[in-house]
């Protein structure tokens, strides 16, 4: 959507199915963050924020990709920012898979073999109230 392909302020369109959204790059640092607001939800939510952030590990690099939903401060409103956030979560999980995925493959994994393995010696942590991460070996 913007002639601007890296860096803050940089916007991007994504459809996911019925829904257009629009992604706009909050936080850029190189190699270590990428953060983007996700507008275009129901008005119900005020603002979607992910944050995917890099740490490098003696076993190769940590990822982690956190969802911050508000909805509001009453009680009615936390409610729907917990949904919302349930419904994020899972398409945090298909996306870090998908990044799995895409490592093991680059790595010379087969597609039998990925889902066999599951995993790939990766380690995928709960999500809950923390932030969703995994772990790879580069």
């Amino acid at each position: 959507m913007s002639e601007q392909t890296e860096g803050v302020g940089t916007v991007r369109r994504v459809q996911v199915g019925r829904s257009s959204l629009v992604e706009r790059v909050v936080e850029w640092t190189p190699g270590l963050a990428l953060a983007y607001s996700v507008e275009g939800l129901p008005p119900v939510i005020r603002t979607v924020v992910n944050t995917w952030s890099l740490m490098e590990m003696v076993s190769g690099t940590r990822v982690s990709l956190t969802s911050r939903v508000n909805a509001g401060p009453r009680p009615p409103q936390q409610l729907i920012a917990r949904i919302a956030a349930q419904r994020l979560a899972r398409a945090s999980e298909a996306m870090l898979a998908g990044l799995e995925r895409h490592l093991a493959m680059a790595a010379g994994a087969s597609p039998r073999s990925l889902e066999q393995a599951h995993g790939l010696g990766s380690k995928l942590m709960t999500l809950g109230a923390s932030p969703r991460s995994l772990e790879s070996d580069r």
